[in-house]
């Protein structure tokens, strides 16, 4: 029930910023007043959709016959009247590339929001405790943030450039707009269609398929839109950069879906429990949509860094209402055939994001892959050994524990032998790394 009301509350908040926070990154000749420009919008429309959201949670409770559905949104939409204060803080951050402060801002909403909802669920509070910890969270990030940037605690917001904020923030948020309703469309149709059940079957599913994304993707983010920016800024080509990038992510991320893949059930029985083994076959099917998804990780960040947001906007608007359809007709059947529509829709992003960025930025598709193609054969080769030592060990049925660590061991022994086998370009980002521990631990 929360997973549903989140996504909910997710829609909404993809209109709260309205693009300003990327408009703030991109900017090439930055001001006080845009900058204050940017927090006005940002401020105005974010206690309006809070407002909205507390409005409406009544008949969306009614819409889901489920009571509690309405004071969880309630609860949620508090996040809006919070955020405000904090995001234009996050893209100033991200502007100077000053990501340090960033990771101990997450950090600590993290740990607030994770002790704050533990401690209620222990208490008694089951869906409410997620609900009543997204709200702590925001209070830490507000907080943490100014702690960083206190000179903006004074800042007062105004609309005196909006126009100049709104030019750039008006096609992105028609993009961020469809896609949050693409990403919440799983929990609203399958909560609909096929109950709780199969949506909480689902969303762990997701969760777990997602844990590279929010590991690894979500700071790799923050990072490319600056990045790819200060390099559009110098005239220099981004299509070297976005090949360079997206080769050394594939050799992390196409390793863990092959993984996943392999060993979803040991996986799920550590983490989550037995009662969650119907959600296995969900998960593999949803590892070779996300290793297919890893393709457009950084195109996104290069459009926006060059100014085509309305490519963005465009890819959005071919793309999210064919995914919306899809997962619809997948409901209708089963949770298997929703999560086949995912790999459709995969390709489907692959295919138009690289045509977009063909004409946009140069980018070519084959050449992108012929690129990662070492990348692939890190993935499986790493798999060989566990595999082996897998099929050995059913004659002993070792613990799940004790499983999962010999085949975790084996498989990342493998693909760190493969990565310098191989000569594939992490090896370079590597060397700095093993430098620095035979300094501090010499043999």
């Amino acid at each position: 029930m929360f997973s549903l009301a989140f996504s909910l509350v997710a829609v909404a908040q993809a209109l709260r910023d309205f693009g300003a926070s990327s408009y703030l990154v991109q900017e090439k000749e930055l001001t006080n007043a845009k900058i204050r420009a940017a927090f006005g919008i940002t401020l105005i429309l974010a206690w309006l959709l809070g407002a909205l959201m507390i409005a409406v949670s009544g008949p969306i409770g009614q819409f889901y016959q489920e009571a509690r559905i309405e004071a969880l949104v309630t609860v949620v939409a508090l996040t809006f009247f919070l955020l405000p204060f904090s995001s234009i803080v996050h893209a100033l951050l991200r502007r100077e590339m000053h990501f340090a402060p960033l990771m101990v801002i997450h950090f600590a909403s993290a740990v607030v929001q994770a002790g704050v909802s533990m401690a209620l669920a222990v208490l008694g509070y089951g869906a409410m405790s997620l609900a009543w910890g997204s709200v702590a969270a925001s209070v830490a990030t507000v907080l943490v943030s100014y702690a960083y940037r206190p000179d903006l605690i004074g800042l007062v917001p105004s609309l005196r450039e909006a126009r100049t904020v709104l030019r750039f923030a008006k096609p992105m948020t028609g993009a961020t707009l469809l896609s949050e309703l693409a990403i919440a469309a799983p929990d609203i149709i399958i909560g609909r269609l096929l109950g709780f059940t199969a949506n909480g079957l689902f969303s762990r599913a997701q969760s777990l398929v997602k844990m590279f994304t929010k590991l690894v993707n979500q700071a790799i983010s923050p990072v490319a839109l600056p990045a790819f920016a200060s390099l559009y800024r110098e005239g220099k080509p981004l299509a070297p950069a976005h090949e360079r990038a997206l080769v050394l992510l594939s050799a992390a991320a196409w390793p863990f879906f092959v993984f996943t893949f392999l060993w979803a059930d040991i996986i799920i029985d550590l983490l989550l429990g037995d009662q969650w083994t119907e959600a296995v076959p969900i998960v593999r099917i949803l590892c070779i949509g996300g290793a297919i998804s890893t393709l457009t990780t950084f195109v996104t960040p290069a459009l926006l860094a060059a100014g085509y947001v309305r490519f963005v906007l465009k890819y959005q608007l071919i793309v999210q209402p064919t995914a919306i359809t899809l997962i619809a007709i997948g409901a209708l059947f089963s949770l298997h055939v929703v999560a086949f529509s995912f790999v459709a829709i995969s390709v489907i992003s692959v295919a138009v994001y690289y045509h977009l960025a063909r004409n946009a930025l140069s980018f070519e598709l084959l050449f992108i892959l012929q690129a990662c193609r070492k990348s692939l054969f890190l993935a499986l080769g790493s798999a060989i050994a566990p595999l082996l030592i897998d099929i050995a060990a059913q004659s002993w049925e070792p613990p799940a524990v004790v499983r999962f660590a010999l085949l975790g061991t084996t498989f990342s022994a493998g693909w760190l032998f493969l990565v310098y086998i191989l000569r594939h370009p992490l090896q370079h980002e590597l060397q700095p790394l093993w430098q620095r521990i035979r300094v501090r631990f010499p043999i």
